[in-house]
């Protein structure tokens, strides 16, 4: 029994189409700012703390930077159960779509491959997932970045050949028609200009005066008000619904200290493990 020669490496066993898509990615991989593209060691993720007085309103105000730091973070909170099942509603329903695109043959076979590999090789549904989320969520919107030839600060050079999407934190919105995105995570770990056509920006309800310079007013930030007596509303039933006793000042008398010292250690370990303080300071 004859043979015939045996693949020896993984890039042998894969067909021509799979071998020009891998190709493609790697391109856009290189040609990208964003420092994601680039591959690295995994690395622990940075963690900030914040506080806030108790009582305060969980998102910033209309509009800073900080608003949609806070918009991310409210729709992930504990307890904002209909909020969060609504945003992920729809962005389960628009990555199960199907796209189609209307053109000339050649460009429109050309960009089918670059969107159907999109997001440096997860495709166009990781885009979309992306795209629906912060569209969503964040009042700056969404950007994508057009991924091409040519002097990465000057206009595209030719169709491009990737479709990343951009963390809409690290994107600041200049006002210039030139150069309307400041990306601040580039390769070079300084903020990049980068060239109206380089770049995708779609925001809800854009704001017309001039001096916002394009932010809009999100789905999600327009329903903050509502969500956060929803979560006023769940901490009050579940405070109801616990078996420890409501808030409030307890008066004893004729008392002796030595008992009380030995109680309160007790008392406040009970009341910890139900995150809640009690005994006298």
């Amino acid at each position: 029994m004859c043979w015939g020669a045996m693949p020896t490496t993984l890039a042998d066993q894969l067909d021509e189409g799979t071998k020009i898509a891998l190709k493609s990615v790697e391109d856009a991989k290189k040609l990208s700012v964003q420092a994601r593209a680039q591959a690295a060691a995994a690395a622990m993720p940075g963690v900030w703390w914040f506080s806030r007085p108790i009582g305060a309103w969980e998102v910033a105000p209309w509009w800073s930077p900080k608003r949609d730091r806070d918009l991310r973070a409210f729709v992930k909170k504990e307890g904002n159960d209909i909020l969060a099942g609504a945003v992920s509603s729809m962005v389960k329903k628009f990555r199960a779509m199907n796209w189609a695109m209307d053109g000339p043959k050649a460009t429109v076979g050309r960009m089918q491959e670059v969107l159907a590999e999109a997001e440096f090789g997860h495709g166009w549904s990781a885009l979309i997932g992306k795209t629906i989320d912060d569209y969503l969520t964040c009042d700056r919107g969404v950007f994508w970045e057009l991924i091409g030839e040519g002097d990465p600060h000057k206009p595209l050079e030719g169709l491009p050949v990737g479709v990343a999407h951009m963390d809409a934190l690290k994107c600041q919105l200049t006002g210039d028609p030139d150069y309307p995105v400041l990306f601040m995570n580039a390769k070079d770990g300084r903020a990049h200009k980068l060239h109206a056509t380089r770049v995708v920006h779609m925001v809800d309800m854009e704001n017309p005066n001039e001096a916002m310079h394009g932010v809009g007013f999100s789905a999600v930030s327009r329903v903050v008000a509502s969500s956060q007596i929803l979560l006023m509303l769940a901490k009050y039933k579940r405070e109801k619904l616990d078996d420890l006793p409501q808030a409030g000042l307890l008066i004893l008398n004729n008392i002796v200290p030595q008992k009380w010292q030995d109680t309160r250690p007790s008392t406040r370990w009970s009341a910890a493990s139900w995150g809640r303080t009690s005994g006298p300071t």
